[in-house]
């Protein structure tokens, strides 16, 4: 630390020197030189000494003010705010454990989320920590308050184990009555909840099985739109599937109607399967030519 010695004392003595050496100005004296006289010499001395005293301690002095404005070189104090340390818990509400700097150390402290409907954004590099910080709390906390969720998992099953894990736990504790967990896995069927999409008591109408033959079939084709020809045959082929599903939807109460038993009756003949189509009246307006 820069204490009185390179400042005050200079300063004293620098700004004594520098005015007092007026006092010898001009006074007349005997001459030192040939033109130099003793009192000129004396003032010449003083003022040149008392200035280096000056400018040395007051750089001096500039030294120390910039010391002291330099112990937060990179304003990590001047950024430090106190934020909240206690979490506000509420039947909705998602609080994340954080910790932050401020007065000097590190603290512990809570983002509350009091309003989870208004939505969460998380934005962030990949492997910045997004699920483990945001994603996971909210999962854990969301079930817990016997939140129904839909969960995307994209590193099946990472999230899918943390999800189960608390519907477990919530059930234990008395909580999720009447809830039910199911993975719907597209990838890896065995481990998926499945359904029939063509069950007999979603095809109320021949519109519902002609949707559900549409749907098929664009999903069989390429994604370009086809016109002239191509757009005729493909409607036949919708309007031909279509009647197979709806046949079976209704055929012995509809317990045939699944994906299984229509590719079994396209595998028979023409022939059988029209004469068994055209038993539907309902059909045989769009199985016409």
């Amino acid at each position: 630390m820069i204490g009185y010695f390179p400042t005050v004392y200079p300063l004293t003595t620098g700004l004594l020197l520098f005015f007092g050496s007026v006092y010898f100005l001009n006074k007349p004296s005997g001459f030192l030189f040939e033109y130099t006289t003793v009192n000129n010499t004396l003032y010449l001395a003083m003022s040149l000494i008392g200035a280096v005293l000056t400018a040395t301690s007051l750089d001096n002095i500039s030294k120390l003010i910039k010391s002291g404005l330099g112990k937060d070189k990179w304003n990590v104090e001047g950024e430090s705010f106190m934020q909240q340390t206690k979490a506000d818990i509420t039947p909705y509400s998602v609080n994340i454990p954080t910790q932050f700097y401020f007065g000097k150390k590190i603290n512990d402290g809570y983002i509350n989320i009091v309003n989870p409907f208004r939505g969460t954004m998380v934005l962030g590099t990949p492997g910045s920590g997004k699920t483990f910080s945001i994603i996971n709390p909210f999962i854990r906390q969301l079930i817990a308050k016997s939140f129904t969720m839909c969960l995307y998992d994209f590193k099946f099953p990472d999230l899918g184990q943390i999800a189960y894990y608390h519907y477990l736990l919530a059930k234990q504790n008395g909580k999720m009555e009447g809830f039910t967990f199911h993975v719907v896995n597209l990838n890896q069927v065995e481990k998926s909840r499945r359904i029939n999409p063509l069950k007999a008591e979603y095809l109320n109408s021949l519109a519902d099985a002609s949707e559900s033959a549409e749907a098929l079939v664009e999903a069989l084709k390429k994604s370009d739109k086809s016109g002239g020809a191509d757009q005729f045959f493909t409607q036949s082929a919708v309007n031909f599937l279509a009647s197979c599903i709806y046949f079976l939807s209704k055929h012995k109460g509809g317990k045939l109607s699944s994906l299984p038993h229509i590719l079994a009756l396209l595998n028979r003949t023409y022939e059988e399967i029209f004469t068994t189509l055209y038993s539907e009246p309902e059909l045989v307006s769009l199985l016409s030519p």
